[in-house]
């Protein structure tokens, strides 16, 4: 006595057939991608730049001399005609790293930092400008302000470093 009709045997043969031939199609499928993906590594950020570094590493100590001497000029001195000089090398600084990081691929981060950093530096330029003189409080304020934003860039530049040699 038979269960099965053959004519069912063979419909059922037929879609095992379709379905290995489909699971074997994924199987190199998979393997050809993973193939290919292996031969092609992808940079989520940009590469280390040594120079970048060294920007980043001048232009701090450039901003920490400035608020140095501000905070050892007594307050009835510190008129900005002083120290324009000074915020303007800075400013130059900025904008030239500024391009610099806008010329790196994969860069975004460090691009907005430095904006940032550009930004806040025109603005405490005109604060200065405008009022002629800058009380302890800010400069104090000022100074550990640019000294964490930089901070935050050289040490995501000396990530970059350490990133690199993994790849």
């Amino acid at each position: 006595m038979h269960f099965f009709k053959p004519q069912y045997i063979n419909q059922y043969k037929g879609k095992v057939m379709k379905k290995n031939m489909m699971i074997n199609a994924s199987r190199w499928m998979l393997m050809l991608s993973a193939l290919l993906l292996s031969a092609c590594s992808m940079r989520l950020v940009s590469e280390y730049d040594v120079r970048s570094l060294e920007q980043m590493e001048q232009i701090v100590q450039k901003i920490d001399f400035l608020y140095l001497q501000m905070e050892n000029t007594p307050k009835a001195e510190r008129a900005f005609t002083r120290f324009q000089n000074q915020y303007l090398e800075v400013m130059s600084e900025l904008n030239v790293l500024h391009l610099r990081q806008q010329a790196r691929e994969s860069n975004e981060q460090t691009t907005k930092q430095v904006k940032i950093a550009l930004d806040l530096w025109q603005q405490d330029l005109s604060s200065h400008r405008a009022k002629n003189t800058l009380s302890d409080f800010i400069i104090k304020r000022h100074r550990a302000q640019y000294m964490r934003l930089l901070n935050a860039m050289i040490q995501g530049e000396q990530f970059k470093q350490i990133d690199s040699t993994k790849v």
